[in-house]
């Protein structure tokens, strides 16, 4: 995921907060993820603990990114599912396009 936004800041100098919220929402997503990988295989009580804490605080960054997103009309939840995968496509082809 670093190597990828990396990559995207070297060759698109043009990035803006939107970006910037996504990527940060992915990271969160993923670090959640691996958190509650780790306190559900953990044998150690202080240990399930210390990763269970840890989830908790990545669904609130997680949270606290996806209110800004809304808010800034980045992202639109209410919007149709095809509505939405059209907005997606859409931004792909435009990711496609302007890298050649």
């Amino acid at each position: 995921m670093l190597k990828m936004v990396g990559d995207l800041v070297k060759d698109n100098m043009n990035i803006d907060d939107k970006v910037i919220a996504e990527s940060m929402m992915t990271a969160a997503k993923d670090g959640a993820l691996l958190y509650l990988n780790s306190a559900v295989t953990s044998t150690n009580s202080e240990l399930r603990g210390i990763y269970t804490a840890a989830v908790g605080q990545m669904l609130e960054g997680d949270a606290a990114l996806t209110e800004l997103c809304i808010k800034k009309d980045w992202i639109k939840p209410c919007e149709t599912a095809i509505s939405q995968l059209s907005c997606a496509v859409n931004c792909a082809k435009d990711t496609v396009e302007n890298k050649k």
